[in-house]
């Protein structure tokens, strides 16, 4: 198992953090939507600098 599958299975039993892995493996709108406004903003905050 490579790493990064070993994170996301690692990962996988949080409800947080499972929905962060899920928009990082597939961003859009829908799994942005799925997490707490407090962990998009957080999100969107490191987005922007990048």
């Amino acid at each position: 198992m490579d790493l990064r599958d070993e994170i996301v299975s690692a990962y996988a039993d949080d409800a947080v953090y499972a929905g962060i892995v899920a928009y990082l493996r597939a961003p859009s709108d829908e799994t942005l939507g799925a997490l707490s406004r407090n962990t998009r903003n957080q999100i969107d905050r490191y987005h922007l600098d990048g």
